[in-house]
């Protein structure tokens, strides 16, 4: 009587069995950066700034919430050493707050208390730098409006470039005052996200193969361009990977992500 072979694996002399699939790892997420046109445009901008280097200069980036001029510009400074500046709300009054803080990331550690001698410290600070070293970012720059004049100050005094991150209302601050505007030798308007950023923060971040088809689906909906958006999204994602046991997103996997957002907003 022979075996039945049928259902049974066929193993050839000298041919080794199969390896058991590996067991499932978990998704982790950790943050990434994904390279993107707006940053090619901050290093072309600031390639015009440095030929000018030594003269009082400015320049803006600007755009709605979410598109990564905060990140992006932070990204710039921190290797350069350059001061770069969250205006918080509470410095929307005196020019004071802020002064002390330039003072402080121009490496005074105990500012002066009062305004004047903050601007000088700034100033002889700033001079002592190398001329492509005379660099601060101010984000937030739309809550102080008021400061425009004291910039404008500061980057004459010292030879220096101060470059102003906010959102839309940025552009008509800087063209209603013709000596600002007169100064500045060049803007950035950072664009949103496409679907192709969210593929490769998706794998970047977490190892996850996100599907076109699906990366559209996120990149269409609502926040779909922002970049924070974008990362809590595919931290969820990263969950629902987990408990479906899948690297694969597919286009039926992010609506359920952003069916479960959308139920949660209401």
């Amino acid at each position: 009587m022979t075996q039945d072979k049928g259902n049974v694996a066929q193993i050839r002399p000298g041919q080794q069995p199969a390896a058991p699939p590996e067991p499932w790892r978990p998704v982790k997420f950790e943050a990434a950066w994904v390279d993107t046109r707006n940053e090619q445009q901050l290093l072309a901008m600031m390639e015009t700034i440095d030929q000018a280097a030594g003269v009082g200069r400015l320049g803006y980036l600007w755009s709605q919430a979410g598109r990564g001029k905060t990140d992006t510009s932070a990204r710039y400074a921190s290797p350069r050493k350059l001061p770069h500046i969250r205006v918080r709300e509470d410095w929307t009054g005196s020019t004071l707050p802020f002064l002390k803080k330039l003072c402080f990331e121009l490496g005074q550690l105990t500012p002066p208390h009062t305004r004047t001698r903050c601007i000088d410290e700034a100033i002889e600070r700033l001079l002592k730098r190398p001329a492509k070293q005379r660099v601060v970012f101010i984000d937030e720059m739309d809550r102080i409006p008021k400061h425009l004049d004291l910039m404008r100050d500061l980057a004459d005094l010292a030879g220096a470039a101060f470059i102003f991150i906010g959102e839309v209302g940025l552009p008509n601050l800087i063209n209603a005052n013709g000596r600002v505007w007169s100064r500045t030798l060049g803007e950035v308007c950072f664009e949103a996200a496409e679907a192709q950023h969210i593929v490769a923060y998706g794998w970047e971040s977490a190892g996850l193969k996100i599907e076109p088809p699906a990366a559209l689906l996120f990149n269409r909906a609502e926040g779909g361009g922002d970049w924070r958006v974008i990362r809590n999204r595919v931290i969820k994602t990263v969950a629902l990977a987990n408990t479906k046991k899948t690297r694969q997103i597919t286009e039926d996997l992010a609506r359920l992500i952003l069916e479960e957002e959308l139920k949660n907003r209401k």
